[in-house]
């Protein structure tokens, strides 16, 4: 019996591909994001961002030999794009198959209206998340890592949370705004030579529960984690994120 479970939480703009052996999250460059890691329980040692250049891999948790796949009907999914452009790569974490894939958050678009390109023209309507929660399973706390950072103490046991974040910390300051949401997928786009894909447009979304909110969104609510947000607080445009399958 596993003695509890691991929460991977995916917020803001990612790449993630899917292979037969295991999921790559790819952080795209971009001078306005933060790329934070947070752990719920607080682990043993701090982690506080994904540093540039770094690669980092979750170990700890039990194996799937099966890939899981994203709901096609609510994420923008794109099949075998192979190359991967590095140099447009901030930061990557591998991560094992999960047992459980949900999409949270979700907002929907249409493409005629928000896409573009040759990849986006056989969509007619998709829902966009947020937010990605990834789960695992672990039957020993101590042994849960990230790369060489302990994620829980040796006796811990339940549910634990590791949030990752690739998204501006202000992300609803003035500016910010539907054109930048525009230009950071063009940023995530070019990690990937062969993809032919583009927003023209992106919705707004309100807030939501603590565990799906944005970083701005957790700095404004000024509440603690389980807790609802104001009701007042802003909408804010939507960051999309990429699943590459290249099964």
């Amino acid at each position: 019996m596993p003695a509890g479970q691991l929460n991977v939480f995916l917020h803001g703009m990612w790449a993630i591909v899917s292979t037969s052996e295991c999921l790559e999250l790819l952080a795209p460059h971009d001078g306005g994001h933060a790329y934070d890691v947070m752990v719920s329980p607080a682990p043993p040692t701090a982690i506080n961002a994904l540093a540039p250049g770094s690669s980092y891999c979750l170990t700890g948790v039990t194996r799937r030999t099966a890939a899981v796949r994203f709901p096609r009907e609510q994420a923008l999914v794109v099949d075998n794009l192979g190359v991967v452009n590095r140099q447009a790569v901030h930061s990557s974490v591998y991560l094992p198959h999960p047992r459980l894939i949900e999409v949270r958050r979700k907002v929907k678009i249409t493409a005629d209206r928000f896409l573009s390109g040759s990849h986006g023209e056989k969509r007619a309507t998709v829902q966009i998340p947020l937010v990605a929660v990834l789960t695992y399973d672990y039957a020993n706390a101590g042994d849960l890592r990230l790369e060489d950072e302990a994620l829980a103490a040796a006796d811990a046991s339940g549910p634990i949370d590791l949030d990752l974040y690739s998204e501006p910390p202000a992300a609803n300051v003035p500016g910010l705004a539907r054109r930048y949401a525009c230009r950071a997928f063009d940023r995530l786009g070019r990690i990937f030579p062969g993809l032919d894909l583009k927003l023209i447009d992106v919705p707004y979304t309100s807030p939501c529960s603590y565990e799906e909110c944005s970083l701005w969104e957790r700095a404004q609510a000024g509440v603690a984690k389980g807790a609802a947000l104001p009701a007042g607080l802003a909408q804010r445009p939507v960051l999309v994120s990429l699943v590459v399958e290249n099964l």
